[in-house]
């Protein structure tokens, strides 16, 4: 009988090194902890991709359209003015020239860019104050409205004051807020070329003018590629949607002088400027 394997001796515990069965036991528990982290980072990936996509088709609104769920009445004053051919050569121009998003293709102009936006130069087609007003009026619109934008509801008029009227030069994904049930919705939309809206300093379009709805910067998307929804204008086509970023502020903010139809007056060929900055 060798040393120590007598009666009442007990049996030796593992030393450094597991078993066999141990060793399986810990590749299983290591398994199930990697399957674990690999099933939450994919949740988590997908929440992420989630709140950076845009949520359903892209909605067409025509410019003479106040689309779903309007926020406010239009204050829209007239209709917008068409441009001339001149003008529409030169808008077609410029937005052959922008910059392409590397991602989706679409090409991107920057707020401030000479001759993206038009405008009558003698009246605006938008009532700011009439958007004021209205809200003014619906306590709970205007909060939801004022929390789009990111500022309180008592700086809706200071911040309204500080917007420019002017008119779509091209066909231009946004992403749009309506008002539904008490909340604010949201949505990807390509607003028709001709569309009057409020633009801030920078460019970026911040108002709808004929529903008062809130304009934000949408996520880039490939337009061509993207389900849409709503009734596509003569000429629609996905490949000359735009999305404006933000410009650099400062200054008067420059626009291509547009005159309704019949007009004779020169000075609708050339740009102009808002006069309010």
């Amino acid at each position: 009988m060798s040393a120590g394997s007598g009666p009442g001796t007990q049996p030796a515990e593992p030393g450094g090194s597991p078993g066999p069965h141990n060793r399986r036991r810990w590749w299983l528990a290591g398994g199930i902890v990697v399957a674990a982290a690999v099933i939450a980072a994919a949740v988590l990936g997908g929440i992420a991709i989630g709140r950076s996509a845009a949520s359903g088709p892209i909605r067409l609104v025509a410019a003479g359209e106040p689309g779903p769920n309007p926020f406010t009445q239009s204050t829209q004053r007239d209709a917008a003015p068409a441009p001339s051919d001149i003008v529409a050569k030169k808008t077609a121009q410029l937005r052959a020239s922008l910059p392409k998003d590397a991602g989706t293709d679409t090409p991107v102009a920057g707020g401030t860019t000479p001759g993206l936006y038009g405008g009558s130069g003698d009246a605006q087609v938008c009532d700011p104050q009439r958007l004021v007003a209205f809200l003014a009026g619906a306590h709970a619109k205007a909060a939801a409205w004022a929390r789009v934008l990111g500022i309180a509801p008592t700086k809706i008029a200071a911040y309204v004051s500080g917007l420019t009227p002017v008119i779509l030069g091209s066909d231009t994904l946004v992403q749009n807020h309506g008002y539904r049930s008490g909340a604010a919705t949201s949505f990807p939309a390509i607003l028709q070329a001709g569309t009057a809206v409020l633009v801030d300093a920078t460019g970026t379009p911040r108002v709808k003018c004929n529903c008062g709805n809130p304009l934000t910067e949408p996520q880039p998307l490939s337009v061509p590629s993207a389900a849409t929804v709503g009734t596509a204008w003569p000429g629609y086509t996905g490949r000359s949607v735009i999305l404006i970023h933000s410009g650099r502020p400062g200054g008067s903010l420059p626009w291509s002088i547009w005159r309704p139809v019949g007009s004779t007056t020169s000075r609708s060929d050339r740009p102009g400027r808002s006069g309010r900055r």
